[in-house]
Protein backbone atom coordinates (compact mmCIF):
# COMPACT_ATOMS: atom_id res chain seq x y z
CA UNK A 1 0.00 0.00 0.00
CA UNK A 2 1.15 3.39 -1.01
CA UNK A 3 0.84 6.42 0.09
CA UNK A 4 0.83 10.16 -1.48
CA UNK A 5 4.17 9.87 -1.18
CA UNK A 6 4.59 6.74 -2.48
CA UNK A 7 5.65 5.52 0.77
CA UNK A 8 4.54 2.14 2.75
CA UNK A 9 3.93 2.14 5.99
CA UNK A 10 3.78 -0.15 9.02
CA UNK A 11 0.37 -1.85 9.81
CA UNK A 12 0.95 -2.27 13.54
CA UNK A 13 -1.35 0.35 14.79
CA UNK A 14 -3.96 -1.20 12.81
CA UNK A 15 -3.53 -4.86 14.51
CA UNK A 16 -1.50 -4.76 17.59
CA UNK A 17 -1.78 -3.63 20.99
CA UNK A 18 0.90 -3.99 23.55
CA UNK A 19 0.35 -3.82 27.20
CA UNK A 20 3.38 -3.27 29.76
CA UNK A 21 3.31 -3.82 33.69
CA UNK A 22 4.81 -0.55 33.91
CA UNK A 23 1.27 0.54 32.93
CA UNK A 24 2.30 1.65 29.36
CA UNK A 25 0.79 0.71 25.87
CA UNK A 26 1.88 0.99 22.18
CA UNK A 27 1.96 -0.57 18.75
CA UNK A 28 5.01 -2.38 19.04
CA UNK A 29 8.27 -2.62 20.93
CA UNK A 30 9.69 0.40 19.56
CA UNK A 31 6.67 2.64 20.74
CA UNK A 32 5.39 3.34 24.69
CA UNK A 33 2.52 5.68 25.90
CA UNK A 34 1.57 6.29 29.08
CA UNK A 35 -1.13 4.68 30.94
CA UNK A 36 -3.30 5.57 33.94
CA UNK A 37 -4.43 2.15 35.17
CA UNK A 38 -4.27 -1.22 33.68
CA UNK A 39 -7.23 -2.20 31.19
CA UNK A 40 -9.91 -4.61 32.81
CA UNK A 41 -12.63 -4.38 29.90
CA UNK A 42 -13.33 -3.94 26.22
CA UNK A 43 -14.26 -0.43 26.73
CA UNK A 44 -10.53 0.37 27.94
CA UNK A 45 -9.30 -1.75 25.32
CA UNK A 46 -10.76 0.39 22.71
CA UNK A 47 -9.92 3.65 24.24
CA UNK A 48 -5.86 2.94 23.86
CA UNK A 49 -6.71 1.35 20.80
CA UNK A 50 -8.41 4.68 19.34
CA UNK A 51 -5.88 7.12 22.25
CA UNK A 52 -5.18 10.12 20.78
CA UNK A 53 -1.60 8.46 20.52
CA UNK A 54 -2.44 5.64 18.36
CA UNK A 55 -4.33 8.27 16.24
CA UNK A 56 -1.50 10.75 15.90
CA UNK A 57 0.73 7.92 14.93
CA UNK A 58 -1.50 6.21 12.55
CA UNK A 59 -1.92 10.03 10.77
CA UNK A 60 1.94 10.08 10.81
CA UNK A 61 2.39 7.03 8.60
CA UNK A 62 -0.24 7.91 6.18
CA UNK A 63 1.16 11.09 5.16
CA UNK A 64 4.86 9.97 5.80
CA UNK A 65 5.65 12.68 8.37
CA UNK A 66 7.45 10.72 10.92
CA UNK A 67 9.53 13.35 12.56
CA UNK A 68 9.28 13.07 16.41
CA UNK A 69 8.79 9.22 16.38
CA UNK A 70 10.47 6.37 16.70
CA UNK A 71 8.95 5.26 13.50
CA UNK A 72 11.87 7.11 11.51
CA UNK A 73 14.45 5.02 12.17
CA UNK A 74 12.35 1.44 12.76
CA UNK A 75 14.34 -1.20 10.93
CA UNK A 76 11.07 -2.54 9.62
CA UNK A 77 10.37 0.56 8.05
CA UNK A 78 13.20 1.26 6.39
CA UNK A 79 14.36 -2.07 5.10
CA UNK A 80 11.47 -4.62 4.52
CA UNK A 81 9.34 -4.88 1.62
CA UNK A 82 6.06 -5.94 2.69
CA UNK A 83 3.48 -2.75 2.96
CA UNK A 84 1.12 -4.50 4.97
CA UNK A 85 4.31 -6.60 6.95
CA UNK A 86 2.84 -7.34 10.00
CA UNK A 87 -0.74 -8.57 9.21
CA UNK A 88 0.70 -10.78 6.30
CA UNK A 89 3.82 -12.37 8.79
CA UNK A 90 1.00 -13.37 10.86
CA UNK A 91 -0.60 -15.16 7.85
CA UNK A 92 2.68 -16.28 6.57
CA UNK A 93 4.48 -17.56 9.32
CA UNK A 94 1.33 -19.04 11.95
CA UNK A 95 0.11 -21.13 8.67
CA UNK A 96 -3.45 -19.21 9.20
CA UNK A 97 -5.28 -18.06 6.21
CA UNK A 98 -8.06 -16.63 7.63
CA UNK A 99 -7.72 -13.91 10.26
CA UNK A 100 -10.84 -13.25 11.71
CA UNK A 101 -10.98 -10.27 11.07
CA UNK A 102 -9.13 -10.13 8.14
CA UNK A 103 -11.39 -8.19 5.61
CA UNK A 104 -12.03 -4.89 8.41
CA UNK A 105 -8.09 -4.75 9.22
CA UNK A 106 -7.76 -4.57 5.21
CA UNK A 107 -10.33 -1.74 4.84
CA UNK A 108 -9.53 0.23 7.86
CA UNK A 109 -5.66 -0.06 6.40
CA UNK A 110 -6.02 0.46 2.54
CA UNK A 111 -8.51 3.21 3.43
CA UNK A 112 -6.18 4.75 6.07
CA UNK A 113 -8.74 4.84 8.68
CA UNK A 114 -7.22 6.67 11.81
CA UNK A 115 -10.26 5.29 14.07
CA UNK A 116 -11.18 1.96 14.10
CA UNK A 117 -14.26 0.06 15.29
CA UNK A 118 -12.66 -3.50 15.99
CA UNK A 119 -10.59 -4.84 18.77
CA UNK A 120 -6.45 -5.57 17.94
CA UNK A 121 -6.26 -8.65 16.88
CA UNK A 122 -2.67 -9.48 18.53
CA UNK A 123 -2.59 -8.54 22.25
CA UNK A 124 0.91 -8.75 23.64
CA UNK A 125 1.40 -8.58 27.26
CA UNK A 126 4.85 -7.19 29.11
CA UNK A 127 4.31 -9.65 32.14
CA UNK A 128 7.62 -8.51 33.87
CA UNK A 129 11.05 -7.81 33.31
CA UNK A 130 12.39 -10.22 35.67
CA UNK A 131 14.56 -12.52 34.06
CA UNK A 132 17.36 -15.37 34.89
CA UNK A 133 19.90 -13.71 32.57
CA UNK A 134 21.88 -10.84 32.25
CA UNK A 135 22.95 -10.63 29.11
CA UNK A 136 25.94 -8.31 28.40
CA UNK A 137 23.68 -6.07 26.03
CA UNK A 138 20.57 -6.14 27.83
CA UNK A 139 19.20 -3.46 30.17
CA UNK A 140 16.17 -4.90 31.08
CA UNK A 141 15.45 -7.15 34.81
CA UNK A 142 15.29 -3.98 36.52
CA UNK A 143 11.77 -3.48 36.79
CA UNK A 144 9.50 -6.30 38.68
CA UNK A 145 6.26 -5.08 38.05
CA UNK A 146 3.53 -8.16 37.91
CA UNK A 147 0.80 -8.23 35.19
CA UNK A 148 -2.09 -8.21 37.69
CA UNK A 149 -3.95 -11.63 36.56
CA UNK A 150 -7.65 -10.53 37.64
CA UNK A 151 -7.10 -8.09 34.93
CA UNK A 152 -6.45 -10.55 32.24
CA UNK A 153 -9.12 -12.94 33.07
CA UNK A 154 -11.36 -9.99 33.21
CA UNK A 155 -10.71 -9.19 29.40
CA UNK A 156 -10.75 -12.78 28.66
CA UNK A 157 -14.50 -12.70 30.00
CA UNK A 158 -15.12 -9.48 27.87
CA UNK A 159 -14.42 -11.10 24.54
CA UNK A 160 -15.61 -13.65 22.19
CA UNK A 161 -13.64 -16.46 20.82
CA UNK A 162 -13.66 -14.76 17.34
CA UNK A 163 -12.00 -11.43 18.67
CA UNK A 164 -8.13 -12.17 19.60
CA UNK A 165 -6.25 -14.33 17.28
CA UNK A 166 -3.34 -13.89 19.13
CA UNK A 167 -1.96 -13.34 22.44
CA UNK A 168 1.98 -12.78 23.04
CA UNK A 169 3.43 -12.66 26.33
CA UNK A 170 6.58 -11.12 26.59
CA UNK A 171 9.84 -10.55 29.69
CA UNK A 172 12.09 -10.42 30.60
CA UNK A 173 11.69 -14.27 30.85
CA UNK A 174 8.12 -15.17 30.44
CA UNK A 175 8.66 -18.76 31.70
CA UNK A 176 10.49 -17.30 35.05
CA UNK A 177 7.94 -15.32 36.28
CA UNK A 178 4.44 -16.18 38.15
CA UNK A 179 2.14 -14.17 36.52
CA UNK A 180 2.94 -15.15 32.93
CA UNK A 181 2.71 -18.02 33.84
CA UNK A 182 -1.20 -18.05 35.39
CA UNK A 183 -1.96 -15.96 32.48
CA UNK A 184 -1.08 -18.68 30.00
CA UNK A 185 -2.62 -21.28 31.97
CA UNK A 186 -5.99 -19.18 32.71
CA UNK A 187 -5.68 -18.58 28.68
CA UNK A 188 -5.15 -22.32 27.96
CA UNK A 189 -8.33 -23.47 29.75
CA UNK A 190 -10.70 -20.98 28.58
CA UNK A 191 -12.68 -23.30 25.66
CA UNK A 192 -13.52 -19.80 24.03
CA UNK A 193 -9.91 -19.38 22.69
CA UNK A 194 -9.03 -22.83 21.87
CA UNK A 195 -7.99 -21.72 18.31
CA UNK A 196 -6.02 -18.34 18.76
CA UNK A 197 -2.44 -18.36 18.94
CA UNK A 198 -0.35 -17.89 21.54
CA UNK A 199 2.64 -16.63 21.29
CA UNK A 200 5.66 -16.96 24.13
CA UNK A 201 9.21 -15.20 23.89
CA UNK A 202 11.37 -17.09 25.83
CA UNK A 203 15.34 -17.80 26.38
CA UNK A 204 14.20 -21.13 26.48
CA UNK A 205 16.27 -22.58 29.97
CA UNK A 206 13.31 -23.17 31.70
CA UNK A 207 11.21 -25.09 28.88
CA UNK A 208 11.74 -28.24 31.07
CA UNK A 209 10.62 -26.72 34.25
CA UNK A 210 6.94 -25.99 32.20
CA UNK A 211 7.24 -28.02 29.43
CA UNK A 212 3.75 -29.79 30.00
CA UNK A 213 2.08 -26.67 30.23
CA UNK A 214 3.57 -25.86 26.73
CA UNK A 215 2.56 -28.98 25.02
CA UNK A 216 -0.77 -28.33 26.58
CA UNK A 217 -1.14 -25.22 24.16
CA UNK A 218 -3.40 -25.97 21.19
CA UNK A 219 -1.18 -23.02 18.65
CA UNK A 220 1.49 -22.56 20.18
CA UNK A 221 4.46 -20.26 18.52
CA UNK A 222 7.79 -20.42 21.14
CA UNK A 223 10.18 -17.74 20.02
CA UNK A 224 13.39 -18.62 21.63
CA UNK A 225 16.13 -15.86 21.76
CA UNK A 226 19.91 -17.38 21.31
CA UNK A 227 22.55 -15.03 20.57
CA UNK A 228 25.69 -16.84 19.61
CA UNK A 229 26.33 -21.04 19.36
CA UNK A 230 28.80 -22.83 22.47
CA UNK A 231 31.68 -19.98 24.10
CA UNK A 232 30.07 -16.88 22.42
CA UNK A 233 26.54 -17.96 23.64
CA UNK A 234 27.66 -18.56 27.40
CA UNK A 235 29.57 -15.23 26.58
CA UNK A 236 26.79 -13.18 25.96
CA UNK A 237 23.72 -14.90 27.82
CA UNK A 238 25.73 -14.42 31.24
CA UNK A 239 24.00 -17.19 33.25
CA UNK A 240 23.38 -19.34 30.54
CA UNK A 241 24.80 -22.82 29.86
CA UNK A 242 24.72 -23.96 26.26
CA UNK A 243 24.67 -27.37 27.04
CA UNK A 244 21.21 -26.64 28.95
CA UNK A 245 20.17 -24.75 25.99
CA UNK A 246 20.75 -27.50 23.81
CA UNK A 247 18.17 -29.82 26.25
CA UNK A 248 15.51 -27.78 26.67
CA UNK A 249 15.42 -27.33 23.13
CA UNK A 250 15.41 -30.78 22.19
CA UNK A 251 12.51 -30.96 24.76
CA UNK A 252 10.45 -28.61 22.54
CA UNK A 253 11.74 -30.32 19.28
CA UNK A 254 10.37 -33.86 20.71
CA UNK A 255 7.20 -32.39 21.79
CA UNK A 256 6.61 -30.72 17.82
CA UNK A 257 7.03 -34.15 16.59
CA UNK A 258 3.98 -34.92 18.82
CA UNK A 259 1.61 -31.79 17.91
CA UNK A 260 2.51 -30.28 14.64
CA UNK A 261 1.12 -27.26 15.75
CA UNK A 262 3.55 -26.35 17.78
CA UNK A 263 5.74 -23.49 15.90
CA UNK A 264 9.00 -22.71 16.46
CA UNK A 265 11.60 -19.79 15.68
CA UNK A 266 15.24 -18.99 17.14
CA UNK A 267 15.59 -15.72 17.19
CA UNK A 268 18.98 -14.00 17.48
CA UNK A 269 20.87 -10.36 17.73
CA UNK A 270 23.92 -10.18 15.89
CA UNK A 271 26.80 -8.15 17.61
CA UNK A 272 30.42 -8.58 17.97
CA UNK A 273 30.67 -11.19 19.88
CA UNK A 274 28.79 -13.34 17.50
CA UNK A 275 29.14 -12.23 13.77
CA UNK A 276 31.22 -15.39 13.57
CA UNK A 277 29.23 -17.88 14.96
CA UNK A 278 26.08 -16.39 12.17
CA UNK A 279 26.52 -18.99 9.87
CA UNK A 280 27.25 -21.83 12.23
CA UNK A 281 23.90 -20.90 13.75
CA UNK A 282 22.41 -21.45 10.21
CA UNK A 283 23.47 -24.62 10.23
CA UNK A 284 22.52 -25.31 13.46
CA UNK A 285 19.04 -24.14 12.71
CA UNK A 286 18.78 -26.12 9.38
CA UNK A 287 19.63 -29.28 10.69
CA UNK A 288 16.65 -28.82 13.40
CA UNK A 289 14.50 -27.69 10.90
CA UNK A 290 13.93 -24.34 12.72
CA UNK A 291 13.28 -20.99 11.40
CA UNK A 292 15.92 -18.64 12.62
CA UNK A 293 15.56 -14.93 12.71
CA UNK A 294 18.44 -12.13 13.12
CA UNK A 295 18.41 -8.97 13.89
CA UNK A 296 20.77 -5.76 14.77
CA UNK A 297 20.79 -5.00 18.33
CA UNK A 298 18.85 -1.71 18.70
CA UNK A 299 20.41 1.28 20.64
CA UNK A 300 18.29 1.81 23.33
CA UNK A 301 20.70 1.94 25.74
CA UNK A 302 24.14 2.67 23.37
CA UNK A 303 26.37 3.40 26.60
CA UNK A 304 25.89 -0.72 27.26
CA UNK A 305 26.63 -1.86 23.85
CA UNK A 306 29.65 0.24 22.72
CA UNK A 307 31.83 -3.19 22.41
CA UNK A 308 28.80 -5.15 20.68
CA UNK A 309 27.24 -2.88 18.51
CA UNK A 310 29.34 -2.49 15.60
CA UNK A 311 26.23 -1.31 14.07
CA UNK A 312 27.11 2.39 15.73
CA UNK A 313 29.89 2.48 16.38
CA UNK A 314 33.30 0.92 14.45
CA UNK A 315 34.08 -1.86 15.69
CA UNK A 316 34.90 -4.06 12.44
CA UNK A 317 35.41 -3.55 8.78
CA UNK A 318 32.84 -3.88 6.04
CA UNK A 319 34.93 -6.77 4.43
CA UNK A 320 34.63 -8.84 7.50
CA UNK A 321 31.08 -7.97 7.97
CA UNK A 322 30.19 -9.19 4.55
CA UNK A 323 32.56 -12.46 4.56
CA UNK A 324 30.33 -13.81 7.55
CA UNK A 325 26.57 -12.64 6.19
CA UNK A 326 27.40 -14.00 2.99
CA UNK A 327 28.36 -17.34 4.17
CA UNK A 328 25.46 -17.28 6.04
CA UNK A 329 23.49 -16.66 3.38
CA UNK A 330 24.90 -18.92 1.51
CA UNK A 331 24.15 -21.76 4.01
CA UNK A 332 20.40 -20.06 4.24
CA UNK A 333 19.59 -20.67 0.80
CA UNK A 334 16.59 -22.51 1.29
CA UNK A 335 15.71 -20.82 4.35
CA UNK A 336 13.51 -17.34 3.65
CA UNK A 337 12.68 -16.54 7.01
CA UNK A 338 16.50 -16.65 7.64
CA UNK A 339 17.65 -15.65 4.14
CA UNK A 340 15.49 -12.58 4.66
CA UNK A 341 16.44 -11.08 8.14
CA UNK A 342 19.99 -11.65 7.02
CA UNK A 343 19.31 -9.38 3.81
CA UNK A 344 17.76 -6.40 5.79
CA UNK A 345 20.72 -6.94 8.67
CA UNK A 346 23.17 -6.60 5.35
CA UNK A 347 21.43 -3.24 3.86
CA UNK A 348 21.08 -2.12 7.49
CA UNK A 349 25.00 -2.42 8.44
CA UNK A 350 25.99 -0.96 5.54
CA UNK A 351 23.60 2.19 5.75
CA UNK A 352 25.29 2.56 9.20
CA UNK A 353 28.23 2.23 8.30
CA UNK A 354 28.09 4.96 5.38
CA UNK A 355 26.62 6.73 7.95
CA UNK A 356 29.57 6.42 10.28
CA UNK A 357 31.67 7.96 7.22
CA UNK A 358 29.48 10.53 6.38
CA UNK A 359 30.17 11.59 10.11
CA UNK A 360 33.73 11.68 9.66
CA UNK A 361 33.38 14.12 6.80
CA UNK A 362 31.07 16.10 8.29
CA UNK A 363 32.59 16.82 11.16
CA UNK A 364 36.42 16.88 9.61
CA UNK A 365 34.40 20.27 7.55
CA UNK A 366 33.29 21.59 10.12
CA UNK A 367 36.01 21.43 12.31
CA UNK A 368 37.93 23.34 9.30
CA UNK A 369 35.18 25.87 9.16
CA UNK A 370 35.06 26.75 12.50
CA UNK A 371 39.08 27.26 13.05
CA UNK A 372 38.52 26.16 16.48
CA UNK A 373 35.78 28.61 17.73
CA UNK A 374 33.73 27.66 20.38
CA UNK A 375 30.48 25.95 19.48
CA UNK A 376 27.05 24.67 21.69
CA UNK A 377 25.75 21.21 20.61
CA UNK A 378 22.17 21.09 21.03
CA UNK A 379 21.35 17.77 22.36
CA UNK A 380 22.72 15.73 24.89
CA UNK A 381 20.89 11.75 24.19
CA UNK A 382 21.63 8.77 22.53
CA UNK A 383 22.09 10.70 19.24
CA UNK A 384 25.93 11.97 21.11
CA UNK A 385 26.62 9.31 22.18
CA UNK A 386 26.52 7.58 18.38
CA UNK A 387 28.96 10.36 17.60
CA UNK A 388 31.25 9.49 20.86
CA UNK A 389 33.61 7.91 18.36
CA UNK A 390 33.72 9.90 15.79
CA UNK A 391 37.35 11.65 15.96
CA UNK A 392 36.34 15.10 14.53
CA UNK A 393 33.78 15.45 16.81
CA UNK A 394 35.69 15.83 20.20
CA UNK A 395 38.32 18.14 18.27
CA UNK A 396 35.47 20.78 18.04
CA UNK A 397 35.74 23.35 21.21
CA UNK A 398 32.74 22.44 22.51
CA UNK A 399 31.73 25.05 25.16
CA UNK A 400 28.59 23.52 26.78
CA UNK A 401 25.19 21.10 25.71
CA UNK A 402 22.01 23.18 25.32
CA UNK A 403 19.26 20.75 26.57
CA UNK A 404 14.64 21.64 27.00
CA UNK A 405 14.98 18.99 28.90
CA UNK A 406 14.13 21.09 32.51
CA UNK A 407 15.85 17.76 34.62
CA UNK A 408 19.28 17.77 32.64
CA UNK A 409 19.63 21.85 32.70
CA UNK A 410 22.83 22.55 35.31
CA UNK A 411 23.92 19.44 35.20
CA UNK A 412 27.49 18.08 33.37
CA UNK A 413 27.53 15.75 30.45
CA UNK A 414 31.17 14.99 28.86
CA UNK A 415 32.72 17.13 31.50
CA UNK A 416 30.37 20.43 29.75
CA UNK A 417 27.45 22.08 31.15
CA UNK A 418 23.99 21.21 29.98
CA UNK A 419 22.74 24.71 29.63
CA UNK A 420 18.91 26.28 28.66
CA UNK A 421 18.66 26.84 25.30
CA UNK A 422 18.08 30.40 25.62
CA UNK A 423 21.35 30.88 26.78
CA UNK A 424 23.18 29.67 24.34
CA UNK A 425 24.47 33.02 22.44
CA UNK A 426 25.97 33.74 26.23
CA UNK A 427 28.75 31.03 25.50
CA UNK A 428 28.86 30.36 21.35
CA UNK A 429 27.68 31.91 18.31
CA UNK A 430 27.73 28.53 16.81
CA UNK A 431 25.23 25.87 17.62
CA UNK A 432 25.31 21.75 16.31
CA UNK A 433 21.85 20.03 16.20
CA UNK A 434 22.39 16.53 17.72
CA UNK A 435 19.21 15.30 17.29
CA UNK A 436 17.85 13.31 14.36
CA UNK A 437 14.09 13.02 15.34
CA UNK A 438 13.71 16.85 16.43
CA UNK A 439 16.00 18.37 14.08
CA UNK A 440 13.42 21.10 12.33
CA UNK A 441 11.94 21.51 15.70
CA UNK A 442 15.19 22.62 17.09
CA UNK A 443 16.09 24.60 13.79
CA UNK A 444 13.23 26.31 13.98
CA UNK A 445 13.44 27.30 17.59
CA UNK A 446 17.06 28.74 17.27
CA UNK A 447 15.68 30.90 13.82
CA UNK A 448 13.18 32.16 16.09
CA UNK A 449 15.02 32.95 19.16
CA UNK A 450 18.19 34.20 17.40
CA UNK A 451 17.74 34.81 13.68
CA UNK A 452 21.06 35.33 12.21
CA UNK A 453 22.92 35.95 15.89
CA UNK A 454 24.07 32.20 15.42
CA UNK A 455 24.96 29.37 12.64
CA UNK A 456 23.62 26.67 12.82
CA UNK A 457 25.01 23.59 11.65
CA UNK A 458 23.19 20.37 11.21
CA UNK A 459 23.91 16.83 9.84
CA UNK A 460 21.57 16.85 7.29
CA UNK A 461 22.63 20.36 5.43
CA UNK A 462 26.08 20.41 4.50
CA UNK A 463 25.71 23.71 2.14
CA UNK A 464 27.26 25.57 5.38
CA UNK A 465 30.15 23.84 5.88
CA UNK A 466 30.80 24.68 1.25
Amino acid sequence: MNTNSNKTYCSAPWTSLHLNAKKSFGPCCHIEYKMDMIPTDKKSIMNLFNSSEFIELRKKLISNNLEGSPCLNCIDMKYTQKAYQFYNAEIEFFGKENLTKQKQIQEAYFKKFTIVDYAPIDLLFYTSEKCNLKCIFCTQNIASEQFPLDEFNHLLDEYESSEIDLFSFVGGETLLNQDSLSMIESLNNNSKFSKSLVHIVTNGLLIKKHIELLKSIKNLILIISVDGIEASYEHVRVGGSWAEFEYNLNLILEAREINKNIKLLLRSCVMNSTLHDLNKMVQYAKEREIDLYFSPLFNNDLAAQREENFYEYDLITDDIFDENIDLAMKTADNMPITLDSLRVLKEYYHSKSKERMQFIDFFEKLNQNLNNAPIVVYGSGEFVDKLLNIKYFFSMNIVAFADSDLQKQGKKFLNKEIINPNRIIDYATNVFIASAAFETEIENFLNDTYQDKISIYKLTNKENLC
